[in-house]
């Protein structure tokens, strides 16, 4: 859910914008406004880079429990979002004549003055729509929800607030619209930015010694294909605007404008569903869980089905209503709106398969994969199918093109996986692809689901003899066992008042002997590695390493065993 509020509140300002524009001005004012609407995708570039590269390494670093790495990252991260956007901001704001012309496909079009005036307001607010997106996956991963929550709010309320009184008081036209939604994002930035000065997350700033060139490039790196991904979610729409602006009319633009804008709900649910896979995917690579990851993706698939489908239903039964919020006064731009808004809700849950599968590949380090997926997905079939169906059947060939070029590129990633794989795949945990040396052995790893000292006492035994099967000695694998016992009856008592948790233990012995165990509770807050106890007792004493991190509402222990016991 926090995923989500996050990404929708990124393009809420853009539904706003649609409605109040297609209600106060009409369809030329809502025209201008989703010709515009890439402006946002131009920040959200430098956001994706910069955003979901920090999310990417800090969630390994998490994965790694160095939380002062995770810092320096951030740090990094922080200053190159606050160099980029500035920049960007006086480039768009000086060449707002030649991206609106770029935008429209053509000089005298006498749209381009109001797509000129969106550009400019909305590009006020450049460095807080990049300074949020790079804020929200820290606050998710240390459970400030509710401050995400919040700022989503904040924008939703202040751009409808700011769009009314810049529209129906002042009458500055798109320039207002575009004005408020930048003013919108200064106020979604407070929730967040005061979590971090509350100092109760888990990453803080940490600008000395942050700035390193390998590290930047690593940022830059992890972050590419995000900001592909939203550098093709320029191009293509700025491709087929021009095209529909030529075969067809601003009418059409119009309707093409009330589909981005309705169906930010969906897109944005896809985009909640790959970042959640993508920093899960990665905490899991980190830890070089093999067993965890096929879990969780297969989870996540689950819930991707769920929700995708779910939400295309609701958008094709209610799409007549919800294209007249838009667009009510004028019959023809309507039926094609709603024709639109039905063809895109069919592609959705296909759309979120592909954008999970790439966010997939992300995590897992197969950056180069990830690009071409999220560039097939967001430009090379869509604009491919748009042109040519648009050709054979006209207006509806382009509505229809959205639809149709997710479910096109669901099947073809399911078969290059199966050629891949050199066989029909017909089990998900196959088509979790992950390299061959990934992760522990399953002969060299053992967990278990305990909710009570007994259960932990019969773990802990299970535990000695599969220590000892795996050539541990038994005076270290009876400290393995003790160390197990010590831990989760500190966990279990520590939630004993709570409902409803529950205590994940793993044990690992890697191929040189290191035993590694690994604690994941889902109850209030618990440092484990901050207890004096454990220091002063058996697991002090046996242990060369005890961290904790606390990452999607999870406490995460994790115990190094010293080689000599």
């Amino acid at each position: 859910m926090p995923n989500f509020t996050a990404e929708l509140s990124l393009s809420a300002t853009n539904l706003v914008d649609g409605i109040v524009a297609g209600n106060f001005y009409g369809s030329k004012a809502l025209a201008a406004v989703g010709l515009g609407s890439p402006t946002i995708f131009v920040f959200s570039i430098i956001a994706g880079l910069i955003g979901t590269g920090n999310s990417v390494l800090c969630s390994r670093s998490f994965g790694q429990s160095s939380k002062d790495e995770a810092s320096r990252i951030f740090s990094l991260s922080a200053v190159w979002a606050i160099v980029l956007s500035v920049i960007s901001t006086a480039a768009i704001i000086l060449a707002d004549g030649f991206i609106a012309n770029l935008f429209c496909g053509t000089n005298d079009h006498y749209i381009i003055p109001d797509v000129m005036d969106y550009i400019k307001g909305f590009s006020l607010g450049a460095a807080f729509i990049v300074l949020r997106q790079l804020l929200m996956p820290m606050v998710n991963i240390e459970g400030g929800n509710k401050h995400i929550h919040l700022s989503s709010f904040l924008i939703l309320f202040s751009d409808a607030v700011f769009d009314i009184v810049f529209s129906a008081w002042l009458d500055w036209g798109t320039f207002g619209l575009g004005a408020a939604s930048a003013l919108s994002y200064v106020f979604g930035c407070l929730p967040l930015i005061w979590f971090f000065i509350g100092k109760r997350g888990g990453v803080s700033i940490k600008l000395r010694g942050c700035f390193s060139w390998a590290t930047t490039c690593d940022i830059f790196k992890a972050g590419m294909p995000m900001a592909t991904k939203r550098a093709c979610s320029i191009v293509a729409p700025v491709l087929v605007n021009r095209y529909v602006l030529y075969m067809a009319s601003v009418g059409t633009v119009a309707a093409l404008s009330v589909q981005n804008s309705a169906t930010r709900f969906l897109l944005c649910l896809a985009l909640a569903l790959s970042t959640t896979t993508m920093l899960i995917a990665g905490a899991f690579y980190g830890e070089n869980d093999r067993v965890q990851m096929v879990s969780g993706m297969k989870e996540m698939f689950r819930q991707t089905m769920i929700w995708g489908i779910g939400s295309a239903l609701v958008f094709i039964v209610f799409a007549h209503p919800i294209a007249f919020v838009f667009i009510k006064d004028e019959p023809e731009v309507m039926s094609q709106s709603i024709y639109a808004i039905i063809w895109y809700a069919i592609g959705v849950p296909f759309m979120a398969l592909n954008q999970c599968a790439a966010a997939f590949l992300q995590a897992t380090k197969r950056i180069n994969t990830s690009q071409i997926t999220l560039i097939a997905e967001r430009f090379l079939v869509l604009v491919v199918l748009v042109y040519l169906l648009g050709y054979l059947v006209g207006e509806k060939g382009v509505f229809m093109a959205y639809g149709l070029s997710e479910a096109l590129l669901t099947l073809i990633i399911y078969v290059v996986v199966c050629v891949q794989e050199k066989k029909l795949i017909t089990r998900f945990e196959d088509l979790v692809v992950l390299p061959a040396d990934f992760g522990v052995a399953d002969d060299h790893y053992i967990h278990a689901y305990i909710q009570s000292v007994e259960e932990a006492v019969t773990f802990s035994n299970t535990v000695r003899e599969f220590c000892i099967s795996r050539g541990i000695d038994s005076e270290r694998a009876d400290h393995v066992a003790l160390c197990i016992r010590e831990l989760s009856e500190s966990s279990l008592n520590h939630s004993l008042s709570e409902q409803d948790t529950s205590l994940t233990v793993r044990v690992f012995v890697e191929k040189d002997g290191r035993v590694v165990i690994r604690l994941r509770n889902d109850g209030s807050p618990l440092n484990l590695a901050d207890r004096q106890r454990l220091y002063e007792g058996l697991v002090g004493a046996v242990a060369k390493e005890i961290s904790y991190h606390a990452s999607y509402g999870m406490n995460n222990t994790m115990v190094v065993l010293k080689s000599d016991g």
